[in-house]
C-alpha cells in the first residue's frame, strides 16, 4: 500500500466531475481500482475507521463494522498533549448560536373585505440571518416561527402566527395602534 499527497490545481465546476488536475504526476500510476480520498485540509477531514469485521449479507452487499481510528492518538497521549479530534463534518455545532433575522420591516395598508368593510392589514417581513462574520445566508435554515403584539395604546401579550419558510407575513383584520413582531429561526438539525 503506498500513499501519495497532491494539491489540486483545478476542479470543474460541472455536475458531473471526471477530471482533478493536479500539482505534480503521481509516482504510480493510479488504476480504478485504488482508493482515493478527495479532502480540503483545514475544512472537513476524511475520517479513519479500524475494520473490525466484514460480513458478505447478500448478492454484492458486504457490511462491515469498524471503530472510529485517530492514528496520532497514541503520540499525543505519550506526549502528554491536548487531543483534539478530527473536523469531520461542515455542520455547525448544534451548540453554537442560531443567527438572527435582519431589518425586520411592517408595512401596513388599507383594503376592503368581502362584506365590503374597510380593514387594516399588516405585513411583518425580514431578510435570512447571514453565516457570523460574513455576508453569506445562514445555510441551516428550516423555516421562522413568528409573534406580534400590539405595543400601543396598550401593551398586549405576544401571539404566535405559527411558522413559515417565507421571509415576510400577512395579518388581515390587524388591530389600530402600532404593532411589533419577532421572528426565531430554526435550523434543519
Amino acid at each position: 500500500m503506498w500513499v501519495e499527497t497532491k494539491d489540486v490545481t483545478s476542479i470543474p465546476t460541472t455536475e458531473k466531475v471526471t477530471e482533478i488536475t493536479v500539482t505534480s504526476a503521481f509516482a504510480n500510476t493510479p488504476t480504478t481500482n485504488y482508493m482515493w480520498i478527495l479532502e480540503e485540509m483545514g475544512s472537513v477531514e476524511a475520517q479513519d475507521f479500524r475494520v473490525l469485521m466484514t460480513r458478505e449479507s447478500g448478492p454484492n452487499l458486504v457490511e462491515i463494522s469498524g471503530l472510529k481510528y485517530h492514528g496520532a492518538k497514541y503520540g499525543l497521549i505519550e506526549e502528554n498533549l491536548a487531543f483534539s479530534s478530527k473536523s469531520t463534518s461542515s455542520l455547525p455545532n448544534p451548540s453554537d448560536p442560531i443567527p438572527s433575522p435582519a431589518n425586520l420591516t411592517i408595512s401596513e395598508e388599507l383594503y376592503v373585505d368581502s362584506m365590503g368593510n374597510v380593514k387594516n392589514r399588516a405585513q411583518f417581513s425580514w431578510d435570512a440571518p447571514k453565516t457570523v462574520g460574513t455576508s453569506t445566508t445562514y445555510p441551516y435554515i428550516a423555516s421562522y416561527y413568528v409573534e406580534w403584539r400590539r405595543k400601543a395604546p396598550a401593551i398586549t401579550n405576544w401571539t404566535s402566527i405559527g411558522e413559515t419558510s417565507a421571509q415576510s407575513i400577512v395579518i388581515d383584520d390587524a388591530p389600530a395602534g402600532t404593532l411589533e413582531f419577532r421572528v426565531k429561526t430554526r435550523r434543519i438539525f
